[in-house]
């Protein structure tokens, strides 16, 4: 994946309630250390809290790319200059990297990454 070149990786942008000209994002990294945060309380009552954690931090790396960033950006009407092109599924990213570096048992959580949002 190529270095990004936007000065904030955005995962989530919306309008600030009452307020048209104010936008708020979470970045993706603070989006995915909560999500890490939250999948490591839940995968702790059965002794996986690391690999929750884990799963959490890799789940939307996808987001980075140029062509993910211009589509959240165009999507949300951010910057309706940044037409989105064909981008991959943002959850693959972290599913290569996960399979890639861990391929002992952590290779298998591969598979809930990539599928994240497809009602895993």
């Amino acid at each position: 994946m190529k270095t990004p070149r936007y000065s904030h990786i955005m995962s989530h942008i919306r309008r600030q309630d009452g307020d048209e000209g104010m936008w708020v994002i979470q970045t993706n990294d603070e989006h995915c250390r909560g999500v890490a945060s939250r999948a490591e309380g839940f995968s702790s009552v059965f002794g996986m809290g690391d690999w929750g954690r884990l799963m959490g931090l890799l789940h939307d790396r996808g987001k980075e790319s140029d062509a993910f960033q211009c589509k959240i950006r165009y999507s949300s009407g951010y910057d309706i200059s940044k037409m989105p092109t064909d981008a991959a599924p943002h959850s693959l990213a972290g599913a290569i990297v996960m399979h890639s570096k861990y391929a002992d048992g952590m290779g298998l959580m591969s598979n809930p990454i990539a599928g994240h949002h497809r009602g895993l």
